[in-house]
């Protein structure tokens, strides 16, 4: 559910977001990179597929994407206590990463970093507003913008991961996303909306 409100909290701001426009992020100068690890938005599904080790993210009604789970250290947890070869490359300081897929194109890499990596907040955006400049906060996130990948930075207490997981901590989590497939899935979603 959690993913579902950011998911639309970042199509309503990417929305009019080609440059420095009320209702999206003002537009930064600097180039917001658009791969993590072997990821690059946009890159097909076959290829995706091809290329990582990965496990289905169960749907939710009305979603018109689809989502997989790869980098993950739960997964690999899981599958260890089962008995099973560890298949996922795991990160250091990364707890998973989830990629969404519309229309078969890599729209979104969520990368959630494990509670007891070390930065605090403050070092942690500082890092990223020495290479991309101040962000636009709104709704406990910072946003970047470049015209064709927005950048979303936040931080969480709680329970990381899945319900049953019992990783609890203050951890940091950054999106990237592809703006033009953003915006298909708002038109996309309004032509299934009900009108009221």
């Amino acid at each position: 559910m959690k993913k579902l409100i950011y998911i639309f909290f970042i199509v309503a701001l990417v929305c009019g977001c080609g440059g420095n426009s009320k209702k999206g992020i003002p537009k930064t100068s600097v180039s917001i990179n658009r791969f993590f690890e072997d990821l690059t938005l946009g890159m097909s599904k076959d290829d995706f597929k091809s290329k990582l080790a990965y496990n289905s993210v169960e749907k939710e009604k009305g979603e018109l994407y689809e989502s997989y789970t790869v980098y993950s250290t739960w997964d690999n947890a899981l599958n260890r206590s089962y008995g099973k070869e560890q298949r996922m490359k795991e990160i250091e300081n990364v707890y998973d990463v989830i990629c969404s897929f519309f229309e078969n194109k890599l729209y979104m890499i969520l990368i959630s970093y494990r509670n007891s990596y070390q930065p605090d907040w403050d070092t942690f955006m500082h890092n990223a507003e020495q290479k991309y400049g101040k962000g636009t906060k709104a709704g406990g996130y910072i946003f970047w913008n470049d015209g064709k990948t927005t950048l979303t930075i936040g931080k969480f207490y709680g329970k990381q991961g899945f319900e049953y997981d019992t990783n609890y901590g203050e951890h940091y989590t950054v999106h990237l996303t592809d703006n033009e497939l953003s915006l298909e899935i708002d038109k996309k979603e309004k032509e299934v909306a009900p009108n009221f």
